[in-house]
């Protein structure tokens, strides 16, 4: 994940603390015994932290009671600031190294192909068209592949975003293995900021604890970024004459299905079945009136399709 802007970073302490985030019953953050702080189901519970069941006098306002909780005091504040987006970003790189195998074949390629050099690596950038094997790609790049809309760049950029890198190998082993080659595509895994409403992006907290005068302490950190999803595909195959015959088998089978049905309805289902049946067992002795004998067969055929009670038992 590259991280690309934060907000919300905060030091507070682990405590003991009168919550009035709420000031009403409904709430049960008013209080006046400690019976009125006994949560029996978490469907109340909306506090920032764990009830402890006391109710004490409000340490921001010591003439209201409330129930004590013990959370990180103060709570997380939900604000957006961009004053942390990491400056030319878009000119960050990010270096793939992809091996493969397909083990039915005994076979492993890696993208960084024989021919490439540390030098090659260290200057060139990956382009669809001019430089399509290179391993070091753009951000710029991968983000105008993966969303073409500007706004929406940027809206990546602030807010964060998914991308999902696929590394496609189309192999043919019939040729040299050397030009099994692979392919890069680029796309946005999430949905559009315009077609969301909230919990937009991509984010992510973390923070770090720290003790201070037998205070525990935190810095949280809610980090937006951009992450990257690799996903890689494959599929080599080579030249074997035993699927060939069995798809040539196949087929014949397939051709003779037809007349099977045809047979089938011309001698059942149509009012001229004995006509037909008599065609079929006639012994035809010259070839001329063989072929003439085909073509009426194909003909009451043709014209029974037609017919409306081709379906009707006679």
């Amino acid at each position: 994940t590259l991280a690309c802007a934060e907000s919300n970073k905060r030091n507070s302490s682990f405590k003991n603390e009168g919550d009035i985030g709420y000031k009403n019953k409904d709430n049960f953050t008013i209080c006046s015994k400690d019976s009125d702080c006994d949560v029996k189901s978490s469907l109340y519970n909306n506090w920032n932290g764990v009830p402890t069941g006391k109710c004490i006098n409000s340490t921001i306002d010591p003439s209201i009671m409330v129930c004590e909780i013990s959370g990180w005091c103060p709570v997380e504040i939900e604000t957006e600031s961009t004053r942390n987006l990491i400056q030319n970003i878009e000119n960050f790189t990010i270096f793939i190294k992809n091996d493969i195998q397909f083990k039915k074949y005994n076979k492993r390629q890696r993208n960084i192909l024989p021919n490439i050099t540390n030098e090659y690596i260290s200057m060139c950038r990956h382009h669809p068209v001019d430089d399509p094997y290179c391993p070091i790609f753009l951000v710029n790049n991968i983000l105008e592949e993966a969303e073409p809309e500007e706004l929406e760049r940027k809206m990546m950029l602030k807010k964060g975003s998914v991308i999902q890198i696929e590394i496609n190998w189309e192999c043919n082993l019939d040729l040299d293995f050397s030009n099994c080659m692979p392919k890069y595509s680029f796309e946005r895994f999430d949905l559009k900021f315009r077609d969301l409403t909230g919990a937009s992006g991509f984010n992510f907290r973390f923070a770090d604890k720290y003790v201070v005068n037998g205070t525990l302490y935190r810095t949280l950190v809610k980090a937006y970024g951009l992450r990257f999803i690799i996903v890689v595909t494959g599929k080599a195959g080579r030249f074997d004459f035993i699927p060939l015959f069995l798809t040539i088998g196949a087929g014949i089978g397939l051709m003779a299905i037809p007349t099977l049905i045809a047979d089938f309805v011309l001698l059942n289902m149509t009012k001229n079945r004995k006509f037909y049946q008599q065609l079929k067992e006639y012994d035809h002795k010259d070839d001329e009136i063989k072929e003439a004998h085909k073509l009426i067969f194909v003909f009451f055929l043709i014209l029974n399709l037609f017919q409306t009670e081709l379906f009707k038992i006679g």
